[in-house]
């Protein structure tokens, strides 16, 4: 089981009525892609919070409790970020990979055997931290994980690079599209009127 080689701990609610609240700095669940976390940090209110453990460490998975779609490692600094109501964190032991974990949620079926729909005709599935625990992952050596795990880093950029250039031939085309608008002066003026950039290749 999960809960053998990591902790999971459930996400900090606010307690905004409190007079005795400090606010702290938290992870939102919008902020986990695959992989990183990704926008600024939220905020919320929550009596002062004298457990170290709660505050996220380098290294901790974190995962949306809401339509999760793959995982974020934490990368920030130790000792002052919260996980906000709706996020898990996941500690690895010594005998797993942060990466090789949030591999294992963003490319296998564990996440959706785990999700639970919040109502018969509802779109929201969650998953909760006790059933994450429960959850059986393999566990490799450690040299095993980290070929995993670089494996999958290289897959996410070489995505990110096709991302990219998808969006440049969107661009392209919408240069197209408005120099096709544009007056025309003469009389065989159609062809000025295209952008000069080359085509975005391939």
């Amino acid at each position: 089981m999960l809960a053998s080689v990591a902790d999971v701990m459930a996400g900090i609610a606010s307690a905004e009525g409190d007079r005795s609240t400090c606010e702290y700095p938290c992870v939102l669940p919008a902020q986990i892609g695959a992989g990183e976390l990704v926008g600024p940090f939220g905020s919320l209110r929550h009596t002062v919070i004298t457990d170290a453990t709660r505050f996220l460490r380098p290294g901790d998975v974190l995962l949306r409790r809401l339509n999760p779609v793959g995982a974020a490692v934490f990368a920030g600094s130790e000792g002052s970020i919260l996980p906000s109501i709706n996020v898990i964190a996941i500690r690895p032991g010594p005998t797993l990979l942060p990466d090789y974990l949030a591999f294992l949620f963003d490319a296998s079926q564990i996440l959706p055997r785990l999700l639970q729909r919040s109502g018969v005709e509802s779109v929201v599935s969650s998953v909760s931290p006790r059933r994450l625990g429960e959850a059986s992952i393999p566990v490799p050596p450690l040299a095993a994980q980290r070929r995993y795990a670089a494996a999958w880093r290289a897959s996410l950029c070489a995505e990110e690079a096709l991302r990219a250039r998808a969006d440049a031939h969107v661009r392209f085309r919408r240069l197209l599209g408005d120099a096709a608008f544009r007056p025309r002066p003469e009389k065989h003026a159609a062809e000025s009127r295209i952008p000069k950039t080359a085509t975005p290749k391939a």
